[in-house]
């Protein structure tokens, strides 16, 4: 008799480059999830972006006593984060993705839980997993950064795509939390003016919602994301970082909805709230130049000039004289002044 290849229901997809010691920890979490009843249901897709640590052998490692298929290629050159993605998603046979940054974890038991929403909504298209954020160690639990976690105690199904991009647009840029139908994300094709984006992901996503896609948000926890390890918040700095975020939030959302469109409207009035802050701008003022300054506003007042939360919540900080936030943050708000320094101070 022959035997028919079974198709997984996931494909765990990793892009990594360079990561082998927390990729070796990222695979760990996997493979103890997996029994004798789960192993022909899961794989593990990796594709490296050439990396010229220890990568392949820790892989190699790996593939001798696992229980479940583990496919490993390697890029040529390292081609970017996006085309990594797309790439890493295009070698995965199973009927969903779940994107797994090579230097997260995935809690116990979310394997057998994320088969089981899988199982019992058939109808989903997209799942938003809850995520706690640790420090590098994974050790200690840091301030969640999940704006959901605010909103929602427990699973909810978005009742269309409107609800769903007010919901959990700004939610989508980590995409370890993703677990996606990849036909629907292969049907998404016109993505090439957003490769270097490093959100083309995002791009893929929203179309999928405005497609008409059932979006679910799972409030259990489910992924460990390590904080610290930001590669591109190391390559571009903070400014030139948060410069990306604001572009590239923009664009996307103005070339799947249109930039006259509610959705756009919401899903940068969504941006401010999570992403800009008054204590954001107050950091940036105290650490940057003059002229990083005039050039992240001119880019504020580009892309948000028509979002009147940007008026009231933006704007007002950065017209603050920078000796105020100096004052203010030996006085005031000295412990949330060390906590923001802390975070940043290594990427200036």
């Amino acid at each position: 008799m022959n035997n028919i290849p079974i198709t997984p229901l996931l494909s765990i997809c990793i892009p990594t480059y360079n990561n082998g010691q927390l990729l070796d920890e990222a695979i760990n979490s996997i493979i103890g999830q997996v029994n004798e009843n789960l192993k022909d249901t899961v794989e593990i897709c990796i594709s490296d972006n050439a990396s010229s640590d220890d990568t392949p052998t820790i892989i190699n490692k790996w593939k001798l006593v696992s229980p479940i298929n583990i496919y490993y290629r390697v890029n040529g050159k390292n081609l970017g984060f996006d085309y990594n993605l797309l790439k890493v998603v295009g070698m995965a046979n199973g009927t969903f993705c779940w994107p797994l940054g090579s230097d997260d974890l995935i809690e116990k038991d979310s394997i057998k839980q994320v088969l089981n929403l899988i199982n019992n909504n058939s109808e989903v298209g997209l799942f938003i997993l809850s995520r706690r954020s640790y420090d590098f160690q994974m050790k200690k639990i840091v301030l969640s950064s999940d704006p959901l976690k605010r909103k929602f105690n427990q699973n909810i199904k978005f009742r269309n795509t409107f609800d769903a991009i007010a919901n959990t647009a700004s939610t989508i840029s980590c995409f370890s939390i993703l677990v996606f139908n990849k036909k629907k994300w292969d049907q998404v094709t016109d993505h090439e003016e957003f490769i270097g984006s490093i959100y083309i992901h995002i791009y893929k996503v929203l179309s999928m919602i405005k497609s008409g896609i059932t979006v679910m948000y799972i409030a259990t926890n489910l992924v460990k994301c390590r904080s610290g390890n930001d590669y591109y918040l190391q390559k571009l700095k903070y400014i030139g970082r948060l410069k990306k975020d604001i572009i590239g939030y923009s664009k996307i959302s103005k070339k799947v909805f249109g930039k006259n469109s509610e959705e756009y409207n919401n899903i940068m009035n969504q941006f401010i709230g999570d992403h800009l802050r008054g204590r954001t701008i107050a950091g940036i003022k105290m650490n940057g130049n003059k002229n990083e300054v005039k050039e992240l506003f001119q880019i504020y007042y580009k892309e948000l000039k028509k979002n009147p939360k940007f008026w009231f919540c933006i704007f007002p900080f950065i017209l603050v004289p920078s000796f105020v936030y100096s004052l203010a943050s030996r006085t005031f708000y000295r412990n949330q002044y060390k906590t923001f320094k802390k975070n940043v101070e290594n990427v200036y």
